[in-house]
């Protein structure tokens, strides 16, 4: 299975990640749009997320209107405004400057509103210490009222690793772990940059390392995927997550499992840690 897919910029609407390439519950595309142009659409047993990662528009989903919605320049702003959009649920999108948006989609029943999430509903964080300390922006949480749709945003910075300590959700096991097929898609600054992500299982049936570069997605159909940013360069990635069973219960690689002990003591002692400043 081909675990990179390339998103060549461009305007209007690209497939970035079909159900040709391997995952069962998870699609990606792309939307680019001039001022003034309008977009219409339906997933028919899809429900979706509408991010905008860009500019400024108006989206009419079913009844609801959510206008002049958007703002951010780039995605490291901060983080921006989603819409969900259930399964058989017709759409427009009007662009009122250039902007851009990713629609992850994954297979649902029909059922349910639009719903909007603007920045001041997002769930913030930081994650980790030391040189895997990265930010998380929650943005459709497990306690989101979509079906199957998990999406989440993380800033890591330069010479960070993310996702660590390793984990896995690829089967479904209650409170240990929950099946969950996944995508990453990348965003550097500056755009030269690249990250290196390693996606590998116990038995090590499944085990490569992936450049990511900007614009790339990459494919997490199970195994274990941390990532490591290259030093001068701020990473986003932007998470797509569905199964069955919508929880956060990731199953951390036992071999660094440790490392979340660690994170406490670091946390508790910071003063004394090199290159750690302990916040008051």
């Amino acid at each position: 299975m081909q675990l990179k897919r390339k998103y060549v910029n461009k305007p209007g609407i690209s497939e970035v990640v079909s159900k040709a390439d391997g995952l069962q519950s998870l699609q990606l595309s792309m939307l680019q749009l001039a001022p003034g142009e309008t977009y219409h659409g339906r997933f028919e047993d899809q429900e979706t997320a509408f991010v905008i990662l860009s500019g400024t528009c108006t989206v009419v989903g079913g009844s609801q209107v959510f206008s002049n919605i958007g703002g951010r320049r780039e995605v490291f702003d901060g983080p921006g405004y989603t819409v969900y959009l259930p399964a058989g649920c017709e759409f427009d999108v009007t662009a009122h400057t250039w902007m851009e948006a990713a629609l992850g989609s994954t297979p649902s029943q029909p059922g349910g509103h639009p719903l909007l999430i603007q920045p001041g509903d997002v769930q913030r964080s930081s994650r980790g210490v030391l040189n895997w300390r990265r930010n998380i922006w929650d943005v459709m949480p497990p306690e989101f009222p979509s079906q199957h749709m998990v999406v989440v945003e993380v800033i890591t910075p330069p010479g960070n690793w993310s996702s660590v300590p390793p984990h896995r959700h690829e089967e479904d096991r209650l409170p240990v772990e929950v099946h969950q097929e996944e995508i990453y898609f990348y965003r550097l600054k500056p755009v030269q940059g690249f990250a290196m992500q390693r996606i590998y299982t116990d038995d090590g049936t499944l085990d490569e390392a992936v450049v990511a570069q900007h614009n790339d997605a990459i494919l997490v159909p199970r195994g274990y995927h941390p990532v490591a940013v290259a030093p001068g360069y701020t990473c986003y990635y932007l998470n797509f997550l569905s199964g069955n069973l919508k929880a956060t219960a990731p199953r951390d690689d036992p071999q660094h499992a440790w490392l979340k002990s660690f994170e406490v003591i670091a946390r508790e002692w910071g003063h004394s840690l090199p290159g750690y400043e302990k916040k008051e």
